[in-house]
């Protein structure tokens, strides 16, 4: 009976200890991590910043822009969930948080004729997005400097490790969308 009764302990703290791991490790968005992760270095699809995040969540099993309308206007891709959006215009900032939500890992970026200027170490940086796509990998300072996978960034065809530091959007919009299950 003691042997039964401790058998049944390990398993149900083995079960325990597992099920957690493994919700975890199957989300949405790990999956999408994962996927653009793998493809560091490479060409995915025809190289555009759309191919990544389209195969990124057909891997994921999420839907993808072509699930969603286009909005604010036609081009500017839908990817799910909104959960955060920034515009400037001319010299004003407003920024949309979704009560309860944080941009996380898997989120994908939609930016519209973004321009982002700041300072790197002890120069300035110019960034410029007329119309880009990337995904979320990781979040720095409090979420406030988003890492992201992106492709055809700079004109290169690969995926690409790169950053957006939220504060130094100085024109354009940018939203966070969360993916969504098929």
């Amino acid at each position: 009976m003691a042997t039964h009764a401790r058998t049944a302990l390990l398993a149900a703290a083995i079960l325990w200890l597992l099920i957690p791991a493994t919700a975890s490790a199957d989300s949405i968005g790990d999956k999408v991590v994962q996927f653009c992760k793998d493809n560091r270095g490479k060409k995915v699809g025809d190289g555009e910043c759309v191919a990544l995040a389209v195969e990124a969540l057909k891997a994921a099993g999420a839907k993808t822009n072509a699930d969603f309308e286009d909005s604010p206007k036609q081009g500017d891709y839908v990817w799910g969930d909104l959960v955060y959006a920034r515009e400037v215009k001319g010299r004003k900032t407003s920024e949309q948080k979704v009560d309860g939500k944080k941009v996380q890992p898997g989120d994908v970026i939609q930016l519209r004729d973004a321009r982002f200027e700041g300072k790197l170490g002890k120069g300035k940086y110019l960034l410029e997005a007329s119309h880009h796509t990337a995904v979320v990998v990781g979040l720095r300072e409090n979420g406030k400097v988003l890492v992201l996978l992106e492709q055809n960034g700079n004109g290169k065809k690969i995926v690409s490790e790169g950053t957006y530091r939220l504060d130094d959007l100085k024109e354009g919009w940018l939203r966070v969308y969360r993916p969504q299950a098929k």
